[in-house]
């Protein structure tokens, strides 16, 4: 695991005339180790009413992104007893996940491959004999839940940025809130929370219980000042259906922090059917009333076919705000030759209102490349977008253009990096999430990532691997072939996991294998036969020797002939 690791960013946005301006700053500490984050500078927080705001000052707390392959929620642990070796096999739904030799005695599964929701395990013991023993049992994954004994919590102060997009460094109410979650059981966990403003003080509890056949139920309340906040919701996700409800209501004298005040209640209700071989059918019906602006009612009906070369989307809509609407929208997408996708979607309202969409693209290869993208619009609103994307070694660049009846926008993008690992400088495309510097000591040498080919050694000998996983296996390998018959390295993969934001070096310069070619000839001038044994004075080392006297050995630890 890594120890604490910094690092700094910076970002800036201005467009001229529209008067749009963004400029955030931050500097993190990640402690791996720990699964904690330190943030300096602009960031944003949970709010207390459910999103987000954007804030400049401190955060700390637990951050589970920096183990990525830590189980945080509550996985089922399937149990049982072998009178003998046996074989266990564990299907969920009926789709073999699992597969493990075991000793006679009692064992248990955990940690096993399962997926979010609802569903049924079934374990499958057989003894060396043949005969079987069946161990069912129906489960519940949610992911809103902690584990057992496991807390999320996180603390934030500092002041709430305002006029973000418009003017920057604008900053406003000071405050500082803190949250922390608690896995109290293997169904149930618990939360609790705290905002301190300028002018008040608020606080919310909440809870989140799953259960097999009843669903998972969350539930919270939040009180600021004399102002009182709550929200429910229900999910039930099986295999062949889903079934959800969500309700929120908040009084006039209660404002979130980063939110605006005013009552308001809202409600949704959403059903998914799954159809096997027909397709899948969806339902939503949305509402919300708020003293500031006119209520609003959805109703939706969606039916997606089983279709199997391409993705084809029918929706019918009614909507109720200022004025009623009924829509009717109809999408396809498909996936073509050389990696294009395409698309085409279209929506007609009871008024008369129509708007067609057609769209394709391309996107760059991994290795570097070109790619592009195409999209018109049509009916009451017209306009055509079109944009290329270029990937090199050491930039990325952009083109994007737009045409409309207001007229036309032209944007140019250019984007790369500039640093610096151990004794290396580079300079690359824009580093996300990590980095790796591979030194093969070779030009046009293959580099992949899990596989993936992701370009080739400069010049020098060098390829910078600028989009890995951060905290996380990646797996690094030369194409060994591409190098020159005289080099051979011991290894030709590694795995890393650097940080994010850093970068590790990985090095196959040393060759463990080099072939020497030698031509032998007789003192009076004709060369050793086909055949023959020369045997060096030296260490007394024996090499045969090929056609005209040619002999070539590998110099190894292992001193072997070739002919």
């Amino acid at each position: 695991m890594f120890g604490p690791h910094g690092r700094g960013e910076a970002s800036w946005f201005a467009r001229d005339g529209a008067g749009l301006t963004r400029l955030e700053t931050r500097w993190t500490l990640d402690d791996s180790a720990r699964r904690v984050r330190v943030r300096l500078g602009d960031s944003t927080a949970p709010a207390l009413g459910g999103g987000f705001f954007r804030f400049g000052g401190v955060q700390v707390g637990r951050h589970f992104p920096l183990a990525p392959r830590a189980i945080n929620h509550p996985t089922p642990m399937l149990a049982g007893e072998a009178e003998g070796a046996s074989t266990v096999e564990l299907y969920i739904d009926g789709v073999l996940r699992a597969r493990e030799a075991i000793e006679a005695g009692p064992f248990e599964i955990a940690d096993a491959p399962f997926f979010s929701g609802a569903g049924e395990a079934h374990l499958v013991v057989t003894d060396v004999l043949g005969r079987e023993h069946v161990v069912s049992r129906p489960f519940f994954v949610s992911t809103a839940l902690l584990r057992p004994g496991l807390s999320d919590w996180s603390f934030a102060a500092g002041a709430l940025r305002e006029r973000f997009g418009q003017e920057s460094l604008a900053y406003g109410e000071r405050f500082a809130t803190f949250y922390y979650r608690r896995g109290v059981a293997e169904f149930l966990t618990l939360e609790a929370g705290g905002v301190w403003r300028d002018a008040s003080a608020a606080g919310h509890i909440g809870a989140v219980f799953a259960h097999p056949m009843l669903g998972q139920f969350s539930a919270r309340y939040a009180q600021a000042g004399e102002g009182e906040a709550a929200s429910l919701g229900w999910l039930r996700d099986a295999r062949a259906w889903s079934l959800g409800a969500q309700f929120e209501t908040q009084d006039d004298a209660f404002t979130a922090l980063g939110q605006s005040s005013g009552a308001r209640t809202s409600a949704a209700f959403n059903l998914h059917v799954r159809l096997g071989a027909y397709g899948d059918v969806s339902f939503t019906a949305a509402g919300a009333d708020a003293d500031s602006a006119p209520d609003v009612r959805t109703y939706a009906i969606g039916y997606t076919p089983d279709l199997a070369y391409a993705n084809l989307h029918l929706r019918l809509a009614y909507a109720e705000h200022t004025r009623s609407t009924l829509a009717l929208g109809l999408g396809l997408t498909m996936a073509l030759q050389n990696d294009v996708t395409a698309a085409l979607d279209g929506e007609w309202t009871r008024a008369g209102a129509a708007l067609y969409r057609a769209a394709a693209q391309s996107g760059s290869p991994a290795e570097g490349g070109l790619g592009w993208r195409v999209r018109a619009t049509g009916g009451d609103f017209a306009r055509l977008d079109a944009g290329l994307n270029y990937r090199g070694a050491q930039q990325e660049a952009a083109v994007r253009a737009a045409w409309s009846e207001s007229g036309a926008d032209l944007r140019l993008q250019l984007t790369g990096a500039i640093g610096w690992v151990d004794e290396y400088s580079f300079v690359s495309r824009q580093v996300r999430g990590a980095f790796a510097v591979v030194d093969v000591g070779e030009a046009g040498v293959g580099v992949t990532r899990d596989r993936l080919r992701l370009g080739e050694t400069n010049p020098g000998g060098r390829f910078i691997a600028a989009d890995l996983r951060p905290y996380d296996s990646n797996l690094i390998a030369i194409e060994a072939e591409d190098l020159p018959l005289q080099r051979a390295p011991s290894v030709t993969a590694g795995i890393v996991a650097p940080a994010e934001g850093a970068g590790v070096v990985l090095r196959f310069r040393d060759a463990a294998l080099a072939i020497h070619e030698t031509r032998a000839r007789f003192a009076d001038g004709p060369h050793a036969p086909r055949g023959g044994v020369l045997i060096r004075a030296r260490d007394g080392a024996r090499f045969r020797s090929a056609a005209k006297g040619v002999s070539c050995c590998k110099a190894s630890p292992l001193a072997m002939c070739c002919v």
